[in-house]
């Protein structure tokens, strides 16, 4: 017996929603690569930030760049399924631009990645400007701390994530229809489920992995911010001029979070 999809769009609805999600993507690219360029530039240019603070900036803005690029490529869109046979789970449609079947799942792997690593941009670079402020200052081990940390966690989140929900041949048979239905055409799909059986410990690893990342990354930022703002209150060697600067440095941090 043919398996039934329970839920979804029509046809018409999905294609309408892939090439909306697709246009909203290129917009916010062409907006935010001009705003992102000229932002690094003005930091960089900026005397009171220090060397090892730019460096990280600049990595940052990079992947930032990337990733707004691979938005526009991949256009990863996120579809609920409920099939007749009691199967539930999320699917994760490239509607992104036609391409080979392997490049197109290879830019929705790394669509997902950057879209991860984007929660560890800003508690990293509060991170830095504490050890900056608060320490004394930013160490070569610091660095690779700071690398070895967020690469574990991205592995352990998108990287869980891509594995577990690689389609199956079932997968393919019974959830393509999907797939083409928003696109068009046939495209790639990662399906994340608990009731894949295979990789049901690693999807809710990576659920799991996903929930503590974003608390502690909440958690540590606003620990960072207070212990900042009291450390530069309580220097009497800072003028008022340059506190108001680094007051505003942080508001700028916690807002893009």
């Amino acid at each position: 017996m043919a398996i039934q999809i329970l839920n979804g769009a029509s046809p018409e609805v999905a294609t309408t929603t892939a090439i909306y999600a697709w246009w909203n993507n290129v917009a916010a690219c062409l907006i935010l690569i001009p705003l992102i360029s000229i932002s690094t530039f003005i930091l960089l240019k900026g005397k009171t930030i220090l060397k090892h603070m730019k460096y990280a900036i600049g990595i940052y803005k990079l992947l930032d760049v990337a990733f707004s690029v691979l938005f526009v490529l991949a256009c990863p869109i996120f579809v609920a399924v409920e099939t007749s046979d009691g199967f539930e789970g999320l699917m994760i449609v490239n509607a992104g631009v036609s391409m080979p079947a392997v490049l197109t799942m290879t830019l929705l792997m790394f669509s997902i990645v950057l879209l991860t690593q984007q929660i560890f941009s800003s508690p990293t670079i509060y991170f830095i400007r504490y050890l900056q402020i608060c320490r004394r200052g930013v160490h070569p081990s610091h660095a690779v701390i700071i690398i070895i940390i967020n690469l574990f966690f991205l592995s352990l989140s998108s990287g869980v994530l891509c594995y577990s929900s690689y389609p199956v041949i079932d997968d393919v048979i019974n959830l393509s229809g999907i797939a083409v239905s928003y696109v068009g055409h046939e495209t790639s799909f990662l399906v994340l489920s608990v009731d894949k059986t295979a990789t049901s410990i690693s999807a809710y690893v990576s659920s799991i992995t996903y929930v503590s990342i974003l608390l502690v990354a909440v958690v540590a930022m606003i620990f960072f911010y207070f212990k900042i703002n009291s450390k530069m209150n309580s220097n009497l060697n800072m003028s008022e001029n340059l506190k108001k600067m680094q007051k505003q440095a942080n508001q700028i941090l916690t807002i893009s979070y």
